[in-house]
């Protein structure tokens, strides 16, 4: 994300801040995320970065389905609005690291809530190991 914003084009940027703001103020907040991927996915310089959050993104649609048949869950519905505000945040300052942190945090904390409700539902261990894809997303090194 770091990455991508520093090259990205302003109008590039003012597009996903605004998509954000919309989110925010519709209280659509849940797709936020999904928005920051897409924009990753359509407007990267680097044609592999492109295909592999093209890939994430289409991963994460799949799950799409969950929010709805399961439990409402406080803390991840407080940390994607939470999510949304840092990432309007970040972009309005230009704090690129700042969005980059905020989706890692955002991630660190919604793979684990998934897995668990998988888990709940019948998934076994080997069937929620996390694609190359995503383990990319989540890296622990230097954001």
């Amino acid at each position: 994300m770091k990455d991508f914003l520093a090259a990205s084009s302003p109008t590039e940027r003012k597009g996903l801040l605004k998509g954000l703001e919309d989110n925010l103020a519709s209280g659509r907040c849940d797709s936020s995320f999904w928005l920051c991927l897409l924009s990753i996915a359509r407007y990267s310089r680097l044609q592999g970065i492109r295909e592999i959050y093209g890939q994430i993104y289409s991963l994460f649609l799949w799950g799409y389905p969950l929010k709805a048949s399961g439990p409402q869950k406080p803390l991840l519905e407080q940390s994607i609005l939470c999510f949304t505000e840092s990432m309007i945040r970040s972009l309005k300052g230009n704090d690129f690291r700042g969005c980059a942190e905020a989706m890692k945090e955002f991630v660190t904390l919604y793979f684990p809530a998934t897995e668990g409700y998988l888990a709940s539902n019948g998934f076994r261990p080997e069937e929620l190991r996390l694609t190359p894809s995503i383990r990319l997303l989540i890296r622990t090194d230097e954001l």
